[in-house]
């Protein structure tokens, strides 16, 4: 596992894929390459990555391994992920394209061990909403460069059912000036691992 480890913090996917393929080779189980593997990778990565010193690059590197390694491991759509700590719907809300802070939250959150319903870019309040339910998700989670795109994310709670309980977190460079309150989620994170944290906290995970 050590290897795989490596690979993933040395950003190359080549050898991330090959190394899990060896140890499935070997009989180890899925579950546990990305418990004993790729999430520790995530967490010795993010106690690199302060706010302060945030190394963008490393962090898309490793997430292009992670996303190698969850492609072989259930598939490239995940319909072969029988385990998880918990299903997330990941989108970039309506009134913005961008797309590279959505796949960072979705490499990292994914090698962590969480399920990403990803929905992609321009997604709509109602769209979340729709997806949440349909997937019994456990968390929304919201990427976000542009800060007119705000407003659209303040929707979204509202338009939830009252018996649906589900954790909603933002994230993303028009966040960053806001608090949660503001937003109307549970969590503003100041950036990926921020948020990754406070789910783990959420379902009683220690960090």
């Amino acid at each position: 596992m050590k290897n795989l480890i490596a690979s993933v913090l040395n950003g190359n996917h080549r050898v991330a894929r090959e190394q899990a393929e060896r140890l499935i080779r070997e009989g180890a189980e899925p579950q546990s390459i990305v418990i004993d593997g790729l999430a520790v990778a995530m967490t010795q990565l993010d106690s690199k990555c302060s706010v302060d010193d945030f190394d963008l690059l490393q962090i898309m590197l490793a997430g292009r391994c992670v996303l190698q390694v969850m492609d072989f491991l259930y598939g490239p759509d995940g319909s072969a992920h029988s385990w998880s700590k918990g299903v997330a719907v990941l989108g970039t809300i309506k009134g913005d394209v961008h797309d590279l802070g959505k796949n960072i939250v979705k490499a990292v959150f994914s090698g962590a061990g969480y399920q990403i319903v990803d929905l992609g870019v321009g997604v709509s309040p109602e769209r979340f909403v729709e997806s949440a339910m349909d997937t019994q998700a456990d968390f929304i989670l919201v990427s976000s460069l542009l800060t007119t795109s705000l407003r659209n994310i303040m929707l979204i709670r509202d338009l939830l059912p009252v018996d649906i309980k589900v954790t909603i977190l933002a994230g993303g460079a028009a966040v960053e000036q806001s608090s949660a309150s503001d937003l109307n989620v549970d969590f503003a994170a100041a950036n990926v691992f921020d948020g990754l944290r406070f789910c783990d906290e959420k379902i009683g995970i220690a960090s």
